[in-house]
C-alpha cells in the first residue's frame, strides 16, 4: 500500500465513523423518548405571524443528508487513491457521488424550506397523527 492509499483509508474511516456517529444521533432522535432526543419537536402549534421553525427539518432531513454525504465522501476517500492509476473511473465516481448528493440536498432543501409541516411520511409515526391535524387546520394556500 502507497502513502496516498493509507491517507484515503484513514480520512474515509475518519468521514465513515464521524458519518455514522451523526446517522446514529439522528436515529435517537427519531426514536428516543427523553426530552434531550426530542428537542427538535415542536409544541406549539403553528402561529400565522411567526417565522417558520427550522428544527424539524434540520433534524429529520437535513443532517440525515449530511451524515450520508459523509459517508459516500468516506467510499470516495477510500476507493480514490486505489482507482487514481485508471484516472477516469476514479472522476467518473467522483462526478456521479457529487452530482447525486447535490440532488438529494436540493430535495431535502425543498421539502423543508418555508415550511410548518413537512411531508407527513417525513415525521416518525409518533408525531404523524399531530401534524396532520394541524396540517388540516390550515388554511388550503398555506399547506
Amino acid at each position: 500500500m502507497t502513502s496516498d492509499m493509507l491517507l484515503g483509508l484513514l480520512i474515509g474511516a475518519v468521514l465513515f465513523v464521524s458519518g455514522l456517529a451523526l446517522a446514529g444521533l439522528c436515529l435517537w432522535w427519531r426514536a428516543g423518548r427523553t426530552e434531550g432526543a426530542r428537542w427538535w419537536v415542536r409544541c406549539e402549534p403553528h402561529p400565522q405571524d411567526r417565522m417558520r421553525p427550522h428544527h424539524e427539518g434540520l433534524a429529520l432531513v437535513l443532517i440525515p443528508v449530511f451524515a450520508e454525504t459523509l459517508m459516500l465522501l468516506a467510499l470516495v476517500a477510500v476507493l480514490g487513491p486505489m482507482l487514481a492509476p485508471v484516472s477516469g473511473p476514479t472522476l467518473t465516481l467522483a462526478l456521479v457521488v457529487a452530482l447525486a448528493q447535490a440532488v438529494l440536498y436540493g430535495v431535502a432543501h425543498f421539502a423543508t424550506w418555508q415550511r410548518w409541516i413537512l411531508p407527513l411520511w417525513m415525521y416518525p409515526s409518533w408525531l404523524r397523527e399531530t401534524r396532520r391535524r394541524e396540517r388540516e387546520q390550515l388554511p388550503p394556500g398555506r399547506r
